[in-house]
């Protein structure tokens, strides 16, 4: 009897449960691409930027009741050279904060998705405005851009927004 259930039970497992697949299906893997396929172009050849900040922004945040202290927010990655890329980032707010600033990755094109290769990051207490140049030695060959966290405390509220820039090519 025992065996018998045994049997039975090892049956059922092996005829009546569905297999497990341990790898996604061929449809679920993402295709490998050159040129990125998230993300927008930069219309220039070594400037790229977040819609608000090109050389004639036309986007302001203003005051809302969802984040009543961001004024503007941008980003920019600019080609130095072939082995290296500036990245900028600015924070401002309607008025004085608690603390305001932005953390900043440094992304590359993988064939696949933006992976982040460093990420620096730039916080003051007590103003209105943070924003800064950061240097990263890169390779060519590759797409790169920026994506920034921007991020404003006051009174105990926490409020954040992210921009993202253009990507561009590195010959």
């Amino acid at each position: 009897m025992k065996k018998t259930l045994i049997v039975l039970l090892l049956l059922f497992f092996v005829l009546g449960v569905p297999q497990v697949a341990l790898a996604a299906s061929e449809e679920d893997q993402p295709s490998y691409s050159k040129v990125p396929t998230v993300g927008t172009p930069s219309p220039y050849e070594d400037y790229g930027f977040s819609d608000d900040s090109s050389p004639y922004p036309t986007v302001n945040f203003g005051i809302s009741s969802a984040s009543p202290y961001f004024y503007r927010v941008g980003c920019q990655v600019i080609k130095v050279s072939n082995t290296s890329i500036r990245g900028m980032a600015y924070t401002m707010a309607t008025q004085y904060v608690d603390k305001i600033g932005y953390s900043l990755d440094f992304q590359r094109w993988n064939g696949y998705k933006w992976e982040t290769l460093s990420t620096v990051s730039n916080y003051t207490n007590n103003h209105s405005k943070v924003d800064s140049n950061h240097m990263k030695t890169i390779t060519k060959d590759n797409y790169y851009r920026v994506e920034v966290r921007h991020l404003i405390t006051h009174n105990g509220r926490t409020t954040t927004k992210t921009s993202t820039s253009d990507y561009i090519y590195i010959k």
